[in-house]
């Protein structure tokens, strides 16, 4: 499998924007910093999708490197493509993503 292409859902890009309205409000100075870590994390996760261990089935986990948020993941061999499930604080429930597991996820 070549480089993977990372594609956000809309459970994810809501996950997304939570965050950055939260920092937005508390420390807007973060803002920008937090944007370019999770930028990192998806280009390192698409260029090694398999380099993170899996937690859920076949859900894989990227722990971002200055935010304290899991970024849950799932490959499709097929499509060559990373579908990102989540972006959560590694304080809430994982349970949110054994919920999206039941959108259509495919398996390994």
């Amino acid at each position: 499998m070549g480089r993977s292409s990372a594609r956000l859902r809309q459970a994810t890009k809501a996950d997304v924007a939570e965050v950055v309205a939260w920092y937005r409000h508390e420390a807007p100075e973060q803002v920008r910093r937090f944007r370019e870590d999770l930028r990192q994390a998806l280009e390192t996760i698409e260029a090694h999708p398999y380099l993170c261990p899996e937690r859920l089935g076949p859900v894989q986990l990227h722990a971002m490197r200055v935010f304290p948020y899991g970024i849950w993941y799932v490959v499709d061999e097929k499509t060559e493509t990373v579908q990102v499930l989540a972006i959560l604080h590694f304080k809430r429930d994982p349970a949110t993503v054994a919920q999206r597991l039941g959108d259509g996820v495919p398996g390994p």
